[in-house]
């Protein structure tokens, strides 16, 4: 990744994580409730929940840490997300790095208050937009400039000897993969489950001392929050492991068409595709074809 690049990558997430986090640092120490500018306000209002309200019913402690944790899963894959999937828009790129610095902003007031800062709206005579952040804004304009990048150079994204990912091209070796690696995520992602459900149950019952049945409520909602996490970590992972498995087999399938062909006298010409790994194989391997069919 080169400078510009990592720039465009970085940049805007960091900027527009920081200019949400300052917004609302600076509405909670002037306590200010309502400020009008013309047609746009500014109001504190504090989201429980996400998109139209869901989660509010969860209890405090289940929704922070659910909604946190999910969040921030999200915001931990951007690297993992760029360095997998190299996008050669620009707009993409920068579409991307907005959505997550957005997110970023709104699983940082989760991780701080349980809640969610929003301050903007438009408001006329007769329209009243919803409440909305900075972080809300960037990931907005993140979706916009993704659509942009996506749909004006699609057909330069997704060539059609690029597709190698969309199909199993060594199931014995991809398959045994996947399944390692779920395996990893599965086994390590148990651990903290199972160590959360028995300190949030005596935690409850010792200090909280709670009745059996609300513990229960809790140990319930936790477990299958938990559960949904688990399995949504554990379905991306498969479909990251078919990604990398395909561009470390791809090459080695490679590899043994042109020693078959070399062996046989023929002339060969190895070329791997854009995404997979051990480019530097190409030209040695074109060069010792070439010598052997002199």
């Amino acid at each position: 990744m080169n400078r510009k690049i990592f720039l465009l990558t970085y940049f805007p997430l960091i900027t527009f994580w920081m200019l949400d986090f300052f917004s609302k640092c600076w509405m909670l120490e002037n306590n200010l409730d309502w400020i009008q500018l013309g047609y746009f306000n500014l109001a504190y209002h504090e989201n429980h929940g996400i998109i139209m309200g869901s989660f509010t019913k969860l209890p405090l402690v289940l929704r922070s840490v659910f909604l946190s944790t999910i969040g921030i899963s999200i915001v931990t894959s951007f690297p993992l997300i760029m360095s997998l999937f190299r996008f050669n828009s620009k707009k993409i790129i920068l579409g991307i790095s907005m959505l997550f610095g957005g997110i970023l902003g709104n699983v940082t007031d989760r991780i701080l208050y349980g809640f969610v800062i929003d301050m903007i709206y438009i408001k006329t005579s007769w329209f009243t937009s919803p409440v909305v952040n900075i972080a809300d804004l960037s990931q907005w304009i993140g979706y916009v400039f993704i659509a942009q990048g996506f749909f004006s150079e699609i057909n330069h994204h997704l060539p059609e000897e690029n597709r190698r990912s969309v199909k199993w091209i060594n199931p014995k070796f991809q398959y045994k993969f996947c399944f390692n690696l779920v395996s990893i995520v599965f086994f390590s992602t148990s651990i903290p489950i199972f160590f959360g459900l028995t300190f949030l149950k005596y935690a409850l019952k010792e200090i909280a001392q709670f009745e059996e049945q609300n513990i229960n409520y809790y140990l319930i909602s936790f477990g299958i929050t938990s559960f949904f996490i688990q399995t949504t970590l554990c379905l991306i992972t498969i479909r990251l492991g078919k990604i990398i498995s395909s561009r470390i087999i791809g090459p080695i399938i490679g590899v043994e068409r042109y020693l078959k062909d070399t062996i046989q006298g023929k002339k060969y010409v190895f070329s791997l595709r854009k995404n997979d790994d051990f480019k530097n194989l190409e030209a040695p391997l074109n060069e010792l074809n070439q010598r052997l069919m002199k």
